[in-house]
């Protein structure tokens, strides 16, 4: 405060009245921002949209590329040490720890796994315990019903 008491005193003659004597002291005495145009600065009202160019901003500032990216794209801070062990949906549900008990924490029953994890339709048929006629044309089957019909009439 003592600083400021001295400087309006150089500042102002003992009528209350500028003292142009001093104003070269007190441009000295604030720097060269004092003599500057305001649009030389930066304005709270344009939200650093006055910056000339904000990449070389952002760079000066030690920011990397998470600055331009979108916010959904990281965990919230509700998600806390979760979010670095949650599933990517990019990997598809490949990250699963665990396959067998995902199923069975999405209702699967054991018979339900059991045809789940078959590599194709023929391992499921044997699953399933179908035989040979489970791939029969049924219009082939009919006629070979048919057929035996004819036989024991």
């Amino acid at each position: 405060m003592a600083s400021n008491s001295k400087f309006l005193a150089e500042l102002l003659d003992s009528n209350g009245d500028v003292n142009t004597a001093n104003l070269d002291n007190l441009s000295s005495t604030l720097g060269t921002a004092s003599t500057n145009d305001t649009g030389d600065f930066l304005q709270v009202s344009n939200n650093l949209s006055d910056l000339n160019n904000a990449t070389t901003a952002r760079s000066s500032l030690g920011l990397g590329t998470a600055a331009t990216t979108a916010a959904t794209d990281y965990a919230t801070a509700a998600q806390g040490a979760t979010a670095d062990t949650a599933l990517q949906p990019t990997n598809n549900l490949n990250d699963l720890g665990d396959v067998s008990t995902a199923l069975t924490n999405l209702g699967f029953s054991t018979f339900g796994k059991s045809i789940i994890d078959d590599a194709d339709a023929s391992t499921v048929r044997t699953t399933l315990g179908l035989g040979t006629a489970a791939t029969q044309n049924a219009d082939d089957v009919k006629s070979g019903i048919a057929t035996i019909m004819a036989f024991t009439i």
